[in-house]
């Protein structure tokens, strides 16, 4: 039987939580920066992300457990997204869920054309799949002095 699905915003009172998801040796490989982030970096990241009007991070929810968490920054119309699904959730499916997801509930929140772009490491072949999927289109770009895929959908 399938737990039911949501999306929610993220609240300071996850930081701990998001905290050791990030810090997880295979989010760190996938991560633009391998190295470990310590507890005071990530709650003034948490923090200042949650304060910033350009910023939107929610959680997708498996009943009330979070399982992944996706992040849009930027300056409409371009906005990036990241996503990351929690150590104890991978291969369940859950990137293509949280990624619609996360384009859903956006869409509540921006009207108007919108332009999304997700980077990723060339050796991230589940994340490209879970891209392509969706219908965002790729193309190798330089980002911070690597190449990267850069993965992009137009909403209307």
């Amino acid at each position: 039987m399938k737990c039911e699905v949501s999306l929610r915003e993220v609240l300071e009172s996850d930081a701990a939580m998001l905290f050791e998801w990030a810090n997880d040796p295979l989010t760190r490989k996938n991560s633009f920066s391998s190295q470990a982030i310590t507890l005071p970096e990530h709650l003034a990241w948490l923090e200042a992300r949650l304060a910033s009007p350009q910023d939107w991070l929610y959680l997708l929810c498996q009943g009330t457990e979070p399982v992944a968490l996706i992040r849009f920054q930027g300056t409409p119309p371009k906005l990036e997204l990241s996503y990351q699904v929690a150590p104890l959730w991978r291969g369940q499916g859950l990137a293509r869920q949280v990624l619609q997801a996360g384009l859903t509930r956006l869409r509540l929140h921006l009207q108007g054309p919108l332009s999304i772009t997700g980077l990723v490491k060339p050796e991230n072949l589940s994340s490209q799949r879970s891209f392509e999927r969706l219908g965002f289109t790729s193309r190798q770009q330089l980002h911070q002095g690597q190449t990267v895929l850069a993965f992009h959908l137009e909403m209307d």
